[in-house]
């Protein structure tokens, strides 16, 4: 996970960090990714920034502060490059062959391009797209001693769906008791930190 977000860092691409950090801290499919819109982000009355109607589960959901200083830098880079939409990840340039501006909401495939050259820098064959991490994370998580009904709520899964993420090795170590019980804001803030 800190290779993919040195990587998107050194990139120098704010648009692909904040979209990995989507999946990561909430298990977003390709299609949520691509029909996420700026108006679901809220500050509350608390100054604590809420993502509204993404869960099944709740009207909104905590968004971990990393991610809050993310999404804000790149709207200020939208800004700053004249790119205006209603939607968070835009096409950053155009392409007047193909008759794109920027400012568009980026395709579904352009995003598996995105998550394809994050998985390069790990020098694995496998294909990477949101839905295959969104496999993967919640185990792992689990297993950092993160909550599994706040894992459902974060991922929007139904408890039923956890069988297709969960192996019997896993669980046997999930039920030890030598797993450090945390959050998972506070889980991701920790990975952010040491991945700085």
């Amino acid at each position: 996970i800190c290779l993919m977000i040195k990587y998107a860092k050194s990139k120098n691409n704010i648009r692909n960090l904040v979209m990995l950090n989507m999946v990561l801290v909430y298990g977003m499919k390709r299609g949520d990714l691509y029909n996420l819109k700026w108006d679901q982000f809220e500050k509350e009355d608390s100054g604590k920034m809420m993502l509204y109607n993404y869960s099944m589960f709740s009207s909104k959901i905590p968004v971990p502060f990393f991610l809050e200083v993310l999404l804000n830098e790149l709207k200020d880079f939208y800004k700053k490059n004249g790119i205006v939409g209603e939607y968070v990840f835009c096409v950053l340039k155009g392409h007047a062959k193909r008759n794109i501006k920027s400012g568009l909401r980026i395709t579904e495939v352009e995003i598996d391009k995105i998550f394809n050259d994050f998985v390069s820098v790990l020098g694995n064959e496998e294909k990477c797209t949101p839905t295959y991490l969104r496999k993967k994370i919640p185990m792992f998580l689990m297993l950092q001693g993160c909550d599994l009904k706040e894992i459902l709520v974060y991922f929007n899964m139904k408890f039923t769906a956890i069988n297709d993420y969960v192996d019997k090795e896993d669980l046997e170590i999930l039920f030890s008791n030598n797993i450090k019980r945390r959050t998972i804001m506070n889980f991701w803030e920790e990975v952010m930190e040491k991945c700085s």
